[in-house]
């Protein structure tokens, strides 16, 4: 069986492509079958749930496959949960800016609780159903960037019960304790169920 993972983020294909390999499915990515490079979806809702159905409707309704998709971001207490559903588009530029910008708004503040949250969407074309898995991991926030592992806030998400961060950490701690590891082990546990 093949399932399409609804992404062009190569990291991100590649955490969920490892996750699988216990499982007799093949994962894909959007340029192993052909979607085209200017296909995407645009992000328009308003929660996690809403984008990642978005993405993997839309991936499926291109190729015809199973498709995942993973909508997640990252939620600062003393910033009103933001960025939030918009952690891709907070602030302009590459990951490394958005990281900044949120060390930035964080300087007068003491409060440094965050928490990561990752909503899975599982879409099946041949039942038109889309089925969803959240995951979510707390922790806080580091005073400054730490570590070139993993992408996006990784390297300033420092994970509850331990010192170093997701950057730090690197992605066989990651691929155990993160928010869309926690995801992903209900849909295996929904998969299984379904067999």
């Amino acid at each position: 069986m093949q399932l399409l993972v609804a992404s062009r983020n190569p990291e991100k294909i590649q955490e969920i492509r490892t996750a699988f390999q216990v499982l007799p499915i093949t994962v894909v990515s959007p340029a192993e079958v052909g979607v085209p490079e200017e296909f995407d979806v645009e992000e328009t809702g308003q929660t996690f749930e809403e984008n990642a159905e978005l993405k993997a409707r839309g991936f499926s309704q291109q190729s015809g496959l199973l498709a995942i998709a993973d909508d997640s971001g990252l939620l600062v207490t003393a910033l009103n949960n933001r960025p939030g559903v918009h952690s891709k588009r907070f602030f302009p530029g590459s990951d490394k800016d958005r990281v900044n910008e949120v060390l930035r708004q964080l300087e007068t503040h003491s409060d440094r609780s965050a928490k990561f949250v990752s909503v899975i969407a599982w879409y099946d074309p041949q039942i038109d159903r889309c089925q969803f898995f959240e995951g979510e991991v707390t922790g806080t926030i580091a005073l400054a960037t730490e570590g070139e592992a993993g992408f996006g806030y990784d390297p300033i998400f420092v994970p509850t019960g331990y010192q170093d961060s997701f950057g730090q950490l690197g992605d066989q701690v990651k691929g155990l304790i993160s928010h869309r590891a926690m995801a992903m082990a209900k849909l295996f546990i929904y998969l299984q169920e379904k067999k």
